[in-house]
């Protein structure tokens, strides 16, 4: 039991660092109202993946995850913060890709420490790392793409700026 409060626990703080980043990659403005709305949504979406788990289990609730978590992430980018759909798809889509690095550097510190705790810990404080190197360095020049004319060519999948 306590493996499973430790993976909810772990999947809480991975929808905390995924939906602040792509609220800061969509560029979504904060205000006072919209950090109320944001709040409210995250609450929701706890509700709802304890609820899955409570329901289906924690397998089927962590193969649910991109139904249950992304989808509606992109949902609210797209309905409420009024982001384009592209943006908000690619804003969640990158904003989870970036949970990877902590995942790797938490499997190698287990694999070298031969400790389970090691590797929630390793991944916890790489976590905040990531998030703090990605709003510092990687947000803002994100966020200017789509002003500055550069797309996504989705034939070549380069980023360009149309002639």
């Amino acid at each position: 039991m306590s493996g499973s409060v430790i993976i909810l626990f772990r999947s809480c703080i991975v929808l905390i660092f995924g939906l602040a980043v792509s609220l800061l990659f969509a560029g979504v403005k904060r205000t006072r109202e919209s950090e109320k709305a944001i709040a409210v949504f995250f609450l929701l979406l706890c509700l709802i993946q304890v609820a899955c788990w409570q329901l289906f289990g924690l397998q089927v609730t962590m193969k649910l995850y991109p139904f249950i978590t992304h989808l509606p992430v992109i949902l609210f980018l797209i309905l409420y913060c009024k982001r384009p759909p592209l943006i908000s798809i690619s804003s969640v889509l990158t904003a989870y890709l970036s949970c990877q690095i902590p995942k790797w550097i938490g499997s190698v510190t287990a694999a070298v420490t031969g400790k389970y705790f090691t590797e929630h810990l390793a991944y916890l404080v790489t976590m905040c790392i990531v998030y703090f190197l990605i709003k510092k360095y990687v947000a803002d020049s994100v966020i200017q793409f789509p002003s500055a004319g550069i797309w996504l060519n989705s034939r070549s999948c380069f980023l360009e700026k149309p002639n």
